[in-house]
């Protein structure tokens, strides 16, 4: 049989001793080279998939805001956090600390949080069951069955109200870039918003209000919201508001007997 025309000193133990250390230089190059190659190759089908996933391209900003809030209403689980920092003249602002729960079939919110700290924070704990709404009754209080569902601090988490802002109210959308969130690939866009929608006031004089949307690419859902207002130090208040969604694929949501019982709603 035929010698292998080797120049590897491990496979052919017949090289002069002269070139083996050229030859193992030449070795490690290849394995050097090799491994680049595969991560080049892996990075560049990452990417692929990527772009292949990212259904943002095809759409204009404001079609993205869109199906946001189109994603919103046919969300059928989803779990949000919402914070309110800010500042005002007199020193004073209500920080608020608001996490919860939404499913939508059988219709169940849990919310839970505080406005303001220490020892003027109120705590505040809802649950809304079909048409039940549970309150309790200051910081570790006992739960009573309110005699209305209609209660702003609850609605404003369902999900008509937080699609209503993308789906009504986007004067204009412009497209910032894209961000990872929490692993998740998202389409930021900067949002002119009707004020008559979001029901507030028009912007005055030397006060600015910056809307920022984060979105899913893949499934095209809402990740983060933000509020930013800035006013003069005589102004008024200056605050941040952010709202962040998760979509977990968890066991069903449903109201605590201890909570039914407390209140003495139903079976």
């Amino acid at each position: 049989m035929p010698r292998l025309a080797r120049r590897d000193p491990l496979l052919d133990p017949t090289l002069p001793p002269a070139a083996w250390a050229p030859a193992r230089r030449r070795m490690r190059m290849r394995r050097w080279l090799g491994f680049f190659l595969a991560i080049l190759l892996i990075g560049l089908g990452a990417w692929g998939a990527l772009m292949f996933l990212d259904r943002t391209p095809s759409l204009t900003p404001d079609q993205v805001a869109e199906a946001a809030g189109q994603a919103l209403l046919g969300a059928e689980r989803y779990s949000f956090r919402a914070e309110v920092t800010g500042s005002s003249p007199d020193g004073f602002f209500p920080h608020a600390r608001l996490a919860g729960e939404f499913q939508a079939e059988p219709l169940v919110l849990h919310l839970d949080g505080e406005v303001g700290s220490g020892q003027a924070g109120t705590p505040l704990a809802y649950w809304l069951s079909g048409e039940e709404l549970y309150v309790r009754q200051g910081r570790g209080g006992t739960w009573v069955l309110a005699p209305t569902a209609d209660v702003p601090d609850v609605t404003a988490f369902l999900p008509e109200q937080l699609a209503a802002p993308f789906l009504a109210g986007v004067r204009r959308a412009e497209l910032l870039g894209r961000e990872r969130l929490d692993g998740v690939i998202t389409a930021v866009l900067a949002l002119d918003l009707d004020p008559a929608v979001m029901q507030v006031a028009p912007p005055g004089h030397d006060e600015q209000v910056d809307y920022r949307l984060w979105v899913d690419v893949w499934r095209l859902r809402p990740v983060r919201f933000t509020i930013q207002v800035e006013r003069p130090a005589t102004g008024g208040s200056s605050f941040h508001y952010q709202l962040d969604w998760t979509y977990p694929a968890s066991d069903p949501l449903s109201l605590p007997d201890e909570v039914r019982q407390a209140a003495g709603g139903g079976k």
